[in-house]
C-alpha cells in the first residue's frame, strides 16, 4: 500500500511528466539556477581579485562580450542538465512507487 503522499506524487507525476520533460519547460524553470551559478562567476571575474586576468579583460573590449556570451551558454546548458537530472530522479521515484504498488496489489490478490 502506498501512503497518501506517495499517491499524491504518483498522481502529480502522471499528469505532469510529459510537460516537465519538454525543453522549453526545462529552460523556463531551470534558468534561474544557471544564472545564479553564472552570477558568481561574474562577481569573481569583475571583482579584480586576479590582477593579470583583470588587465586582459580591460585591455580589449571584445573579451567582455566573449565572457558574457560564454556565461549565457553555460547558464543555458547548466539549466537544462539540472532540470533533466531532476526529471530523472522523479521518474525513478515514480517507477519505484509503481513497482511497490503492483507488488502490494499482487499480495492482496493472493490472499
Amino acid at each position: 500500500m502506498l501512503t497518501k503522499e506517495e499517491n499524491d506524487f504518483v498522481d502529480y507525476w502522471e499528469k505532469n511528466r510529459q510537460q516537465e520533460r519538454s525543453l522549453s519547460h526545462q529552460l523556463k524553470s531551470g534558468l534561474y539556477v544557471g544564472l545564479i551559478f553564472c552570477s558568481a562567476v561574474l562577481v569573481m571575474v569583475f571583482s579584480g581579485w586576479y590582477k593579470r586576468a583583470d588587465m586582459m579583460v580591460n585591455s580589449n573590449g571584445s573579451y567582455i562580450l566573449v565572457i558574457i556570451l560564454a556565461l549565457v551558454v553555460i547558464s543555458v546548458v547548466f539549466a537544462v542538465f539540472y532540470k533533466r537530472q531532476q526529471w530523472d530522479r522523479k521518474e525513478q521515484q515514480y517507477n519505484e512507487l509503481m513497482a511497490k504498488k503492483r507488488k502490494s496489489e499482487k499480495q492482496l490478490q493472493q490472499l
